[in-house]
């Protein structure tokens, strides 16, 4: 029994291995998504809310790009907020270096906010806000 046993774990377990790469064939549609985990500091989520409601969300608009989704995390005394992005680079997004998009939604804040000084200013301030963050990334087959 043993010699029909080691070698079939064997074979399925080929299998399985190849199923992920065989998912993956050109032309199947793929979806990148980035996730940030977010840790607000105690008394500042609905300042946190404002920013990214009122100044960043309306930034991606104004540069013509997708904007993120915000999540309250409900089930998690960890993490306030989820916020998830699609990257349509794909895994280049990983790259900051070569994110065009990243120097496109700074830009158009700049004409939101009237300067680079109140900018840097909002974004100290999200960083002041949160206490931890925790990114993922993803992919989804559609």
């Amino acid at each position: 029994m043993r010699r029909l046993l080691r070698p079939a774990l064997a074979v399925a377990a080929i299998m399985l291995a190849a199923a992920p790469s065989h998912a993956q064939e050109e032309g199947e549609p793929l979806t990148t998504w980035r996730i940030n985990m977010i840790d607000v500091r105690n008394g500042g989520l609905e300042r946190w809310q404002e920013i990214i409601i009122n100044h960043l969300l309306p930034a991606y608009e104004t540069a013509g790009l997708e904007p993120p989704q915000l999540h309250w995390v409900i089930d998690n005394e960890e993490w306030d907020m989820m916020v998830i992005h699609v990257e349509h680079v794909g895994m280049d997004s990983l790259d900051e270096a070569v994110r065009a998009d990243i120097a496109t939604i700074t830009a158009a804040m700049v004409e939101r906010e009237g300067s680079q000084e109140a900018v840097d200013a909002l974004f100290a301030e999200l960083r002041e806000l949160e206490e931890r963050t925790a990114t993922t990334v993803t992919k989804s087959h559609q």
